[in-house]
């Protein structure tokens, strides 16, 4: 037996050792641009055959992207669409307010009485 020096803990990411590395923005620069920033400085320093990827925040944030337009205009259409249907002004856009207001006329004449004659 003999005595070695090594770390005490290996990190892992995916199965590969890996080194996990943690920073933030400076002041005034978003995070897009940081982690524009970070990926360019990875291309440009890391040898050949490393590489990087996002994990936790960075990771979710580069997933979804800018959707927050698509956010933004569902909301507008579900607040469109909630407002809309007490009033009922939603149904006469459609033409079928009229179909439905007959309907409901002939269903409630059809229906008996309870009210003792």
């Amino acid at each position: 037996m003999r005595e070695v020096t090594g770390p005490e803990l290996i990190q892992r990411y995916n199965m590969y050792t890996s080194v996990p590395l943690q920073g933030d923005a400076a002041p005034g620069v978003s995070s897009g641009t940081a982690l524009d920033t970070m990926e360019t400085l990875a291309r440009e320093t890391l040898p050949q055959g490393m590489t990087y990827e996002w994990t936790e925040l960075a990771f979710q944030e580069r997933q979804t992207g800018n959707t927050a337009i698509f956010v933004f205009a569902l909301s507008v259409l579900f607040v469109f669409l909630v407002l809309a249907a007490p009033a009922q002004r939603l149904v006469p856009l459609t033409g079928l307010s009229e179909r439905f207001s007959a309907e409901r006329q002939k269903f409630c004449v059809a229906l008996p009485s309870n009210q003792p004659a």
